[in-house]
């Protein structure tokens, strides 16, 4: 069980929130780490291509007509899932492109 505190702005001060986890690691929860896993080594591969491509933070959000705190966002994996053009535009900016696989669960 997982507790943190969220501001809440409708009361204007901060609330205990407690999270249930799936310790067992089955079903749908077990899906959804694998595919954290899967996000995590994405995003491990699209830093190491914008720093072999030598090329910073603010030089690709520049040429895919974004911020610099939006890759950031991206690179970290924290905040949203992107999306398969995002990450296509930004393959395309660092020189690289994709290649996707499906794999049966096992």
């Amino acid at each position: 069980m997982r507790r943190w505190s969220t501001m809440n702005p409708a009361v204007g001060r901060c609330e205990n929130r407690t999270k249930t986890c799936n310790a067992a690691g089955t079903g749908s929860f077990r899906r959804r780490r694998d595919s954290d896993k899967t996000l995590y080594r994405l995003t491990n591969e699209l830093v190491a291509a914008r720093l072999r491509a030598g090329l910073t933070q603010q030089e690709v959000g520049r040429r895919m007509g974004t911020t610099k705190s939006a890759i950031s966002r991206l690179e970290r994996g924290l905040v949203h899932r992107p999306t398969l053009t995002t990450i296509e535009n930004y393959a395309l900016v660092v020189g690289c492109h994709i290649d996707i696989h499906l794999l049966p669960w096992p």
